[in-house]
């Protein structure tokens, strides 16, 4: 099977150049790039729309499964009330959008082409997913600018790896994971996404990389065990909230950066610390961000 193609990465290389100079040419560029790829879709020639429905089952003599999602511009609304391990539709009007659904043993890849861009007025591209939680999987999101829902808890999640052009994205974790995820890495461009009780991934490693945009990530939810997150951007806002008892420290580096902590936060050894993390028996978090310009939010709830 040929290697995935990872849509929107041009976005993301951009990005990260463009934060090395700047957030103020960041910001233009990323505008221009956004207008040009808009009238590329605006070109493209649209159809009487079409739904394909998705139904995959769980691969029969696995125990586990191995999940790919690619495509460019697109409205996705995604959630873990599957029967199956995928089930939905993927409704289009534009020529070059009808979807490949390919199954493999334990791999399943669904990979749409068509023209980039974002989703202007009269065109469609719409995702409706539901994923079943009855077999452990891992799953990659190869995306571009796209608006995305993903709503992800209580999904046996082994390993999550999300790729986004100038994505404006949520993910929600409302309940944990009974699998052990060894690592949620997100690679984005100039685009925002926001983390919801991300704790409930169960991971033992989170990796964000991003160029200029924002995240906002709420560390809540149940900590199992141990875990460390890594956070790396250009020029970007980020905004970390944070249970109190949860332990967590907290460590800021890189270039130019504000940071701005609730009153709460202690100071040690150069870090900020939650008021749970002192005296604290069992797991915590441990969190490196490292920025080359932009600011550092930290609250408590």
């Amino acid at each position: 099977m040929s290697a995935p193609i990872a849509f929107g990465g041009g976005f993301a290389g951009w990005s990260e150049y463009l934060a090395m100079k700047g957030s103020l040419l960041s910001c233009v560029a990323c505008i221009a790039l956004v207008a040009l790829l808009s009238g590329t879709v605006a070109c493209a020639g649209n159809i009487e729309p079409q739904t394909v429905p998705i139904s995959v089952p769980y691969p029969v003599g696995y125990a586990h499964a191995n999940v790919t999602l690619e495509f460019g511009a697109a409205n996705v609304n995604a959630d873990a009330t599957g029967t199956t391990l995928i089930e939905g539709d993927i409704t289009y009007n534009t020529e070059g959008r009808h979807p490949t659904i390919v199954v493999d043993a334990d791999t399943v890849d669904i990979v749409q082409g068509g023209p980039s861009g974002i989703i202007t007025g009269g065109n469609v591209n719409n995702w409706v997913l539901h994923f079943g939680g009855e077999m452990p999987f891992n799953m990659t999101i190869n995306a571009g600018a796209y608006s995305g829902e993903w709503e992800l808890g209580g999904l046996p999640l082994t390993a999550l790896s999300i790729n986004e052009g100038a994505a404006d994205s949520v993910f929600s974790f409302s309940a944990p994971n009974p699998e052990a995820m060894e690592t949620l890495e997100i690679n984005t461009g100039a685009g925002s996404m926001a983390l919801v009780d991300v704790v409930n991934a169960n991971f033992e490693r989170l990796v964000f990389n991003g160029g200029a945009g924002s995240l906002s990530a709420d560390l809540g939810g149940e900590l199992i065990r141990s875990g460390m997150v890594d956070i790396n951007a250009g020029a970007a806002s980020v905004i970390l909230l944070m249970p109190e008892q949860t332990p967590v420290r907290v460590r800021v580096g890189g270039g130019l950066h504000d940071v701005d902590a609730d009153a709460a936060f202690e100071r040690l050894e150069g870090a900020y610390v939650t008021p749970g993390f002192n005296a604290h028996e069992g797991p915590s978090l441990e969190v490196e961000v490292t920025l080359i310009a932009g600011s550092v939010r930290l609250e408590l709830e």
